[in-house]
């Protein structure tokens, strides 16, 4: 956490230099993409989280409407993609350009920054702190009925929801957290991406939520206690396992959509699991 604290800082001065006071990212459930949230907070902008599979009608009409002029992204995953994104490429900060630019000045202020406490840190970043009521974050919804609505939500709305969701969660210091939902979903960016963060409860990263057979050896291979997704990529991990791959797992959550009769069936019979269903409705 203490590198994470200084990476952040850092990074942060790097941000500072950018225009606008919005800024882009496009990054899957990675350690990059939990990095680059914090650094766009401590730089003073807001972060905006890019859906990259909603296509370029859709991306377009996200960069516009927030007025991001500049979006954070990885090479290599840019190169995982099969779509064109040549479109915001003359937006693109690609991770690995920043840090390699890093100046030593930036380097210096962000170490000196880190050993300041977080009231302290506050005061030296920010004009006037930030409050419960200031924005945290921009989501898009899925864009079902037309193009897809920017939702603002606020450091309270996002406190509020970890509370809620930290009180039935059960965490503890042995919890380890599965995080393979993309951080520009709500469910994916409180609670596989800050809930970890905030708590200081471990999570495993897995960047596709689409691979089934490998996200089910990682509940194995990393003792995941807490499987939390919708519950469509859930049915696909249990259907591709073995039951010795689940046997360190103690509960699963599932939301954004009504989970079938047939996943708590299928649940049972793969895992010991306590099986808890969200709220159903995006």
């Amino acid at each position: 956490y203490s590198r994470f604290k200084l990476a952040s800082l850092v990074l942060a001065c790097e941000l500072r230099k950018f225009p606008g006071s919005h800024m882009g990212i496009m990054l899957p459930a990675s350690f990059g993409a939990s990095l680059s949230f914090m650094t766009v907070l401590l730089a003073g902008k807001v972060p905006v989280m890019i859906n990259w599979t909603a296509g370029r009608r859709n991306i377009e009409h996200a960069v516009k409407s927030s007025g991001i002029e500049r979006v954070i992204t990885s090479r290599a995953f840019i190169d995982m993609l099969e779509d064109d994104f040549d479109f915001l490429l003359d937006r693109f900060i690609f991770i690995e350009d920043l840090k390699a630019e890093v100046k030593l000045t930036s380097k210096i202020r962000g170490a000196l920054l880190s050993k300041k406490s977080a009231p302290r840190l506050m005061k030296k970043l920010f004009r006037h702190a930030p409050s419960r009521a200031d924005v945290a974050v921009i989501l898009f919804t899925s864009g079902s009925e037309s193009v897809p609505k920017g939702v603002p939500l606020t450091h309270g709305n996002i406190l509020s929801d970890i509370d809620g969701c930290s009180a039935l969660l059960r965490l503890t210091p042995d919890t380890i957290i599965y995080a393979f939902l993309p951080p520009f979903h709500s469910f994916g960016l409180t609670a596989t991406t800050l809930i970890p963060l905030l708590s200081g409860i471990r999570n495993v990263f897995y960047p596709n939520p689409n691979a089934s057979r490998a996200l089910a050896a990682g509940c194995r291979r990393w003792g995941v206690t807490l499987l939390p997704g919708t519950p469509s990529f859930v049915r696909n991990v249990f259907t591709a396992g073995d039951k010795e791959m689940f046997t360190s797992l103690n509960m699963v959550v599932t939301g954004a959509e009504k989970a079938p009769d047939s996943l708590f069936r299928l649940a049972d019979e793969k895992s010991s699991v306590v099986y808890c269903e969200g709220y159903g409705i995006t």
